[in-house]
């Protein structure tokens, strides 16, 4: 996410909705399937505690998220 936030940042966009709606071309599915399996695979050291989220309600978020 950190590398998505830089190349936004280069390209002066005003937030990360700009680019991706430029640059980011995904089916529905296949948007569905990335933010469902959000944080997979990750090591438990290496996600984000500033979100202060428990593992529960992430995956809460992740299954809201796939549905848009």
């Amino acid at each position: 996410m950190a590398d998505y936030k830089a190349v936004s940042q280069n390209l002066m966009h005003a937030n990360l909705g700009i680019t991706a709606y430029i640059y980011v071309m995904l089916s529905n599915a296949d948007a569905s399937n990335r933010i469902a399996n959000l944080g997979n695979g990750v090591d438990s050291n290496q996600k984000p505690e500033h979100l202060g989220l428990t593992d529960n309600e992430l995956a809460t978020v992740r299954k809201v998220l796939a549905k848009l």
